[in-house]
């Protein structure tokens, strides 16, 4: 997918070099065909992959525990104490190891991903624009829901 994205972009920007640098091959109506495809459909398409593979990043638990703040609650997964449920369910493999943080605290409705994303953006925004919260303050938004 990756290589796909990369393709695309180099793609865009020779498509775009070539009519910037030669408008004139425009007239002729393969070209403008081209022009299009190279101006307005490969960005489009270079958008829309690039946010899918970001949201499929953004499942991992190495994204979530790339965060400073999150890096106490990923070191919390190796805990041996079988008391502490996050660490049961992530060495028991009750949660997929790669997706361990998502798995818990996902919405899983219809628009639950996208409601998740936008919190996690407002909660990024926080950190870096806003006052930060507690990081002891981190709650699941609306409980866990055990069924």
């Amino acid at each position: 997918m990756i290589a796909v994205l990369i393709c695309q972009i180099v793609l865009s920007v020779v498509l775009a070099a070539v009519f910037l640098i030669r408008p004139s091959v425009t007239h002729a109506v393969s070209w403008k065909i081209l022009a299009f495809i190279g101006l307005c459909v490969l960005p489009a398409l270079c958008i829309v992959g690039g946010m899918n593979t970001h949201i499929q990043r953004s499942e991992q638990t190495q994204f979530c525990i790339s965060c400073h703040v999150m890096i106490p609650y990923g070191q919390s997964l190796y805990v041996d104490d079988p008391s502490h449920i996050p660490a049961q369910h992530f060495q028991n493999h009750r949660v997929p190891a790669d997706m361990a943080c998502y798995s818990c605290h996902a919405d899983y409705t219809i628009y639950g991903p996208l409601k998740d994303k936008m919190q996690g953006l407002t909660r990024i925004y926080k950190q870096y624009v806003s006052t930060p919260p507690d990081p002891t303050a981190i709650r699941i938004a609306g409980g866990f829901k055990n069924a």
